[in-house]
């Protein structure tokens, strides 16, 4: 039988669960891999850009301009890959205006765009011994030189340079613009000659286009063009010409005799707006002022109609001035005025005067006449009073009605040469026949008629051939 051994005593034994990472290898991402990706998406975003962009060139004038476009796009040679839509356009070139604008993006694969930019003005620098020289461009005042004139449009001018007492110059220049300066040099010829000037008497002043020049006897300058020239003595008349001299020559004025200044007269009436003659001759209104030669008597006149004439010789000094006021004496007419009725109203030249039947004493012209009542026809009408004899005028003021019938002829004549009379019934009449009376119709009555209105009945019965001239087809034989 065999021998059992004893079993030996258990113990416990210290356990390490598996690592796991020893039973699953952990995923990496390496740099490369996620490199490759973003070329992968970065292509397919292009790839999707170019499918759905659009080519669109700019032909820029001038060539060399840059361009920027807002917004995200390509540029493929001349070629930009823009997407549908608006985009802001900006183009610049040095010399010329920068230009803005939104250029509209269609579905079209490849569209042209033009973009014209606008030259910068040009400068012109003038140089010139003179000073204060007018510039024109093209007509219109630019400037004065010698100096910078700015602001020239670019391309051909006609530049004008003006001095008074110079001959003007005419130039065609070519303004380059884009900014830039050019020069030009300006050489004006003098446009004046010598006049010698004297004067009886001498020590008058000489004015030249209204310039004082001097006293003569002296020698001015004057334009070959035409100079205004002006000569001034106190006491004397003001002596005035256009001369001219040709340029760079010397003439001599015939010796100029001055006329002793005329005086002045204020001329005044009352009333006014007479007449002034001055020895025949008709000066004016009054008031007015006359101008009469001195040191000698002359003739004046005032006529106003309805007024006598009004004489006076008169005689002023070299530039004296006076005044002289005259009272008329009215020629008096007068005219028996007899108005109906008794009261009306009297008005001359518009004035009231007292009511009714009176003498009028008026001045011997035309005056306007009014007689006028509430409830009359006005009368108005021109009177002329005679001062040698009175006159009688006699004036019946119609009622409203009254007038009306007036003015209506008592008889027309009508167009076919019928002759109507007026009828204007004031009583009433019977019209139709008695019972008894011989020829009655059995509805017939008798009646009173009374008629309102007047009426045109014509003397005779109108003719057949009158009555054909209203209606052509008629036929007095039917």
């Amino acid at each position: 039988m065999a021998e059992h051994k004893p079993a030996a005593p258990l113990s416990a034994t210290e356990f390490k669960p598996l690592d796991a990472s020893g039973a699953r290898r952990r995923l990496r991402i390496s740099p490369l891999h996620i490199g490759v990706g973003l070329v992968l998406v970065v292509a397919v975003a292009v790839f999707t850009y170019l499918l759905a962009a659009r080519a669109v060139i700019f032909r820029l004038d001038p060539v060399e301009a840059g361009i920027d476009v807002s917004g995200l796009s390509f540029h493929i040679g001349d070629n930009f890959l823009l997407l549908p839509g608006s985009h802001r356009i900006r183009a610049e070139a040095t010399g010329y205006h920068p230009l803005e604008t939104t250029v509209e993006v269609t579905t079209e694969r490849t569209q042209e765009v033009e973009l014209t930019l606008e030259p910068l003005p040009g400068k012109l620098q003038v140089n010139s011994a003179l000073d204060d020289v007018e510039v024109l461009v093209d007509g219109e005042i630019a400037g004065t030189g010698p100096g910078l004139i700015e602001d020239i449009p670019r391309g051909s001018h006609i530049i004008e340079f003006r001095k008074y007492r110079y001959f003007p110059l005419r130039e065609e220049i070519d303004i380059e613009g884009l900014g830039r300066t050019q020069s030009v040099d300006v050489t004006l010829q003098p446009a004046w000659g010598r006049l010698q000037l004297s004067t009886v008497p001498e020590g008058a002043e000489v004015l030249i286009d209204g310039q004082p020049a001097g006293l003569t006897p002296l020698t001015a300058e004057v334009l070959e063009t035409g100079t205004q020239l002006s000569i001034a003595k106190r006491g004397y008349k003001t002596w005035e010409r256009q001369v001219s001299v040709k340029a760079g020559s010397e003439d001599v004025y015939p010796p100029i005799e001055l006329v002793v200044a005329d005086g002045t007269i204020d001329v005044s009436s009352s009333p006014s707006g007479a007449h002034v003659r001055v020895d025949g001759d008709f000066r004016g209104v009054t008031p007015v002022r006359v101008e009469i030669s001195p040191l000698a008597d002359h003739r004046l006149e005032l006529f106003l109609e309805g007024y006598r004439k009004a004489v006076r010789t008169v005689r002023t000094e070299p530039e004296a001035h006076s005044s002289l006021a005259l009272d008329l004496a009215p020629i008096i007419g007068r005219i028996r005025l007899t108005v109906s009725p008794a009261d009306a109203e009297v008005l001359v030249n518009g004035r009231a005067l007292s009511p009714g039947s009176q003498t009028l004493a008026l001045t011997a012209r035309e005056h306007r006449l009014t007689v006028r009542k509430d409830g009359y026809e006005p009368v108005e009408q021109a009177i002329r009073p005679r001062p040698d004899e009175e006159q009688s005028l006699d004036i019946r003021l119609l009622t409203l009605e009254q007038a009306y019938w007036a003015s209506r002829p008592p008889s027309v004549r009508s167009g076919i040469g019928a002759t109507l009379k007026l009828f204007r019934p004031a009583n009433t009449f019977k019209l139709g026949a008695a019972r008894r009376e011989p020829g009655r119709r059995a509805n017939e009555a008798e009646r009173n008629v009374r008629l309102e209105r007047p009426f045109y009945l014509g003397l005779r019965e109108i003719t057949n051939g009158q009555f054909r001239r209203f209606r052509a087809e008629h036929s007095s034989s039917s």
